[in-house]
């Protein structure tokens, strides 16, 4: 039986008892998995273990029409300091939002998207400029996926990983700037 670790993009009902949960895989890659009675069985997908954002270990098949079944799940990190703050859950909600719309079924070899996304949640856990944070995830996301090329003032932001937002310091005008072009850039290819 296939296996794997993924974060939880989303999930949607489906008939009286059954899911289809969205993951991104360790290789980048987007998924849909149904998991058959997932409503009623506690056995299988105890305590939240479907529930977005979490990092997760998945035991699935493939049927022969190409479905992958989800047998079972475990928590691996549930990532709490954002489910004790609700503007860093939202935020969180926006990165897997985003991610979700970025990532596609079939690409696999695409470990930027997951460590992005990864390395995002983490960071929110703990910044204390989270304004930041959502801005380098925003140009980080953009550049990976094409639409951004490495220029003088994106240069330190690409550069960097996530978890070291807080070294980049930017005036409020610099700022403001930046983040209005960038929601700009997000809008314009159905991100934002």
């Amino acid at each position: 039986m296939p296996s794997g670790r993924f974060i939880i993009l989303g999930k949607r009902a489906s008939g009286e008892s059954d899911l289809v949960i969205d993951v991104l895989s360790k290789q980048g890659e987007k998924l849909s998995l149904w998991a058959n009675n997932a409503l009623k069985s506690r056995k299988r997908f105890a305590g939240g273990a479907l529930d977005p954002l979490n990092f997760v270990e998945l035991h699935f098949t493939q049927s022969q029409k190409g479905y992958l079944n989800l047998k079972e799940s475990r928590i691996l990190y549930g990532f709490p300091e954002l489910r004790k703050d609700y503007s860093r859950l939202q935020m969180a909600f926006q990165f897997l939002i985003w991610v979700s719309k970025g990532a596609k079924e079939g690409l696999v070899d695409n470990q930027v998207m997951f460590d992005l996304l990864g390395n995002g949640l983490r960071a929110l856990e703990t910044t204390k400029t989270p304004y930041i944070l959502k801005l380098h995830f925003e140009i980080k996301l953009l550049y990976y996926l094409g639409f951004l090329e490495v220029t003088d003032d994106l240069e330190e932001f690409i550069l960097r990983p996530l978890g070291e937002h807080s070294k980049i310091h930017l005036e409020q005008d610099e700022y403001q700037f930046l983040a209005d072009h960038m929601n700009k850039q997000m809008k314009s290819i159905d991100l934002g």
